[in-house]
C-alpha cells in the first residue's frame, strides 16, 4: 500500500511531499480515502490538489488533503453501496420497536463513529475533546421534528424556537395534527408563521393524519425512500427530511448540503477562502462516510458556540437542534 501510495504521488509530480507523509493507522484502511498530508506548502496544494475541487484555499490556512487510492479488493466497497445500504449494514437505525436494532450503550453511544473520525482526520480530535460525546439521540416526537424543522426553514435557530414554543403555547405539547388542523391559517398565523408556512405546516399535518405519511413505519424504511415520502408534501423540501433523518431517527450517515451552517462550517474546517458548493461539500465530507451525521453535529457546535459569542453572526437555517 505504501507503494502505491508513492507512485500516485509520484504520478502527479507529487515527490517532494513524501517528506511530508504521515500515514496512519496501519493495517487495512477503513474506507478508500488514506489521510495522507498534515502540512503540504501552500503553492503545491494550490497548484496540484485543490484545483481539481475548483476551490481556493484561505492564506495561512493548512488544510488537510485526501487522496483517493484503489483499496484492496478485499476491503472494497461495493458500488451499490449507497447511504440507505449502508445505514442498513450498519445496523444503526434508532427504532422505537424494531427488535433488531442494535441497541448503543448509554455511556458512549456513538463511539464506534467518534473513533472513525479520529482515524481518519487528527483535527477532529480537537473538536471531540473539546465537545464531549456526541449528545444526538432519537426525538420521540417525530411530527413535532417536522414542524419544528418547518418553522426553521430560512430563519435563525433563535427565532425558530420562539414561534415554535409560541405555537406549543397555543395548541398543547406536543404538536398534534389534529389540533393543528383545529386550529387553522389564521391562528398559526398569529404566532408568527407566514401565511406559506402555516400552510406547510397544515399540509403536513393533513398527510400524517390521513396515513400518507406514516411516521412510525420510517424505522423500517431507508433514507431516500423516508424523503422521497416526505417530500410529496408541499412545504417539506429536502433539507426539512433530512433534519427529520438526523435528530427523528438518528441515521447516521446524512450530508445537508442544502444547509447553509453546514456549508460554512465545512469552509472554516477546511480553511477554504468561499463557501463550497454542494458537490464540493459531497467531496470534502467523503472520508467521514459512513457517519457524516456525527461528523456534522460536532461541526455545528462549533457554529452554535461561535453565535453564542456572537448573536449578531447567526446563520439562517433554523434546524431543530
Amino acid at each position: 500500500m505504501v507503494r502505491q501510495l508513492q507512485m500516485l504521488l509520484h504520478r502527479h509530480g507529487l515527490g517532494q511531499a513524501l517528506a511530508c507523509l504521515h500515514l496512519r493507522g496501519g493495517g487495512k484502511p477503513a474506507s478508500p480515502y488514506l489521510l495522507l498530508v498534515r502540512q503540504l506548502d501552500r503553492w503545491l496544494l494550490t497548484q496540484r490538489l485543490v484545483d481539481r475541487l475548483g476551490i481556493e484555499i484561505r492564506s495561512g490556512a493548512r488544510p488537510t488533503v485526501y487522496v483517493q487510492v484503489q483499496p484492496d479488493p478485499a476491503s472494497a466497497v461495493p458500488a451499490s453501496h449507497n447511504r440507505s445500504n449502508t445505514h442498513a449494514a450498519m445496523a444503526r437505525i434508532p427504532a422505537r420497536t424494531r427488535n433488531q436494532t442494535q441497541t448503543r450503550t448509554h455511556q458512549e453511544p456513538w463511539a464506534e463513529a467518534v473513533a472513525h473520525l479520529r482515524r481518519v482526520d487528527p483535527r477532529w480530535s480537537e473538536l471531540i475533546d473539546r465537545f464531549g460525546q456526541c449528545r444526538l439521540t432519537p426525538r420521540q416526537d417525530r411530527f413535532g421534528t417536522l414542524v419544528r424543522a418547518i418553522i426553521g426553514q430560512q430563519i435563525s435557530s433563535r427565532a425558530a424556537a420562539s414561534i415554535d414554543q409560541r405555537l406549543r403555547d397555543l395548541g398543547g405539547t406536543p404538536h398534534e395534527p389534529g389540533t393543528l388542523l383545529a386550529l387553522g391559517e389564521s391562528r398559526l398565523r398569529s404566532v408568527g408563521l407566514s401565511g406559506v408556512k402555516a400552510r406547510y405546516v397544515l399540509n403536513l399535518a393533513e398527510a400524517v393524519a390521513s396515513g400518507d405519511v406514516p411516521l412510525d413505519a420510517f424505522d423500517a424504511w431507508d433514507d431516500d425512500a423516508i424523503v422521497a415520502r416526505l417530500t410529496s408534501v408541499k412545504g417539506v423540501g429536502t433539507w426539512t427530511a433530512e433534519m427529520f433523518l438526523i435528530f427523528a431517527l438518528n441515521r447516521p450517515d446524512v450530508l445537508p448540503v442544502g444547509d447553509l451552517g453546514v456549508r460554512v462550517a465545512l469552509r472554516d474546517h477546511h480553511g477554504l477562502a468561499e463557501l463550497p458548493r454542494p458537490a464540493q461539500c459531497r467531496a470534502l465530507a467523503e472520508p467521514w462516510r459512513p457517519f457524516r451525521t456525527i461528523a456534522i453535529w460536532y461541526l455545528w457546535r462549533t457554529i452554535d458556540t461561535k453565535v453564542a459569542q456572537n448573536p449578531e453572526a447567526e446563520e439562517k437555517g433554523g434546524r431543530p437542534s
